[in-house]
């Protein structure tokens, strides 16, 4: 009986191999990606997260790559704001799965 019902059990999972999958697999196009960093920032402006400054940056002023951090693929957006005043907080780095899950956002120290 109890055979049986591993059998089941086992057999459900090989209907659904999504479940199994490793999240790091896929990866969004980079016009969908782009959406959803322009969503987050516009979000962390208009939260005033970042200082006013930013509300005169255009969501679409980002430059965006796939990095390697720590093991896992990350989508990495930067955003530069030259009339921010503290140069620690000119620009920032946004980070997301490769699925489009905002993860953080820091400041980027630029040395110049």
């Amino acid at each position: 009986m109890k055979s049986i019902g591993l059998a089941i059990v086992l057999s459900m999972g090989l209907c659904v191999p999504g479940a199994f999958a490793h999240p790091d697999h896929t990866i969004l196009e980079l016009d969908d990606a782009v959406s959803e960093a322009k969503f987050y920032f516009i979000g962390l402006v208009e939260n005033k997260t970042l200082s006013e400054t930013w509300q005169n940056i255009s969501p679409d002023m980002q430059r965006s790559e796939v990095q390697n951090i720590h093991g896992k693929r990350r989508w990495v957006f930067i955003y530069e704001n030259p009339g921010e005043s503290d140069p620690a907080k000119r620009t920032i780095k946004i980070l997301m799965t490769p699925l489009g899950k905002f993860i953080s956002f820091e400041y980027v120290s630029t040395s110049k």
